[in-house]
């Protein structure tokens, strides 16, 4: 898997190392971006603004209730707060997007989380540098299952099939039996070997 920035910013501060195992919404990278401040800055805006128009929304449906105010009047603060709610719905969504959260970001400063399992095997970013969206700042391998590949004889081709159970013994643990289940049988003969490729996949307990 790969992890690109969202937006163009700077890296203030990086969390994980290569060979670093990484957890479903570990903080990478903290980025720092005038376009995240800008979203909580609308965002902040809008909330203020909401509060005020709900206070005039139930101001002027009170009054309209009491025939003091006319219906265009209730229905002007109706439609005025149905607007800055879906402004402010709006806002937080391209925030949650961007930044993955609705919660931490302070002056456009954000922690960019792993949004995968596994391990950091590649890093593409320094303190301080700047960023732009879809920058490629780590690369990562989730080992938890792999493949094991093997090549069979053409005149085997009709002793195994998809989902079969096998057992692989590896020279490098000879005292483990590892069991898994074939996941893709090869179309295409090697002319020279007369072998068909064949996958297996693997839980990975290492």
């Amino acid at each position: 898997f790969e992890v690109n920035s969202p937006v163009q910013g700077r890296i203030r501060t990086i969390f994980v190392n290569l060979g670093d195992f990484v957890g479903l919404g570990q903080p990478l990278v903290q980025i720092e971006s005038p376009e995240i401040a800008k979203l909580a800055s609308e965002a902040n805006q809008f909330t203020a603004e909401l509060e005020l128009a709900k206070s005039t929304y139930e101001r002027e449906k009170s009054l309209y209730e009491d025939g003091i105010s006319a219906k265009k009047d209730f229905e002007a603060a109706k439609a005025n707060l149905a607007g800055i709610e879906a402004k402010l719905i709006s806002a937080k969504n391209n925030l949650n997007i961007l930044t993955g959260s609705l919660d931490g970001v302070s002056d456009g400063v954000f922690n960019l989380s792993s949004h995968k399992l596994g391990t950091i095997t590649g890093r593409n970013i320094t303190v301080g540098q700047v960023v732009g969206t879809n920058h490629s700042l780590f690369k990562g391998i989730n080992f938890s299952s792999i493949w094991a590949s093997a090549d069979i004889y053409e005149k085997d081709q009709n002793k195994v099939s998809l989902g079969q159970k096998v057992f692989i013994m590896l020279d490098g643990i000879p005292d483990k039996v590892f069991e898994g289940k074939i996941n893709y049988i090869g179309s295409v003969v090697n002319n020279q070997t007369r072998t068909i490729p064949v996958k297996v996949v693997l839980q990975n307990p290492y």
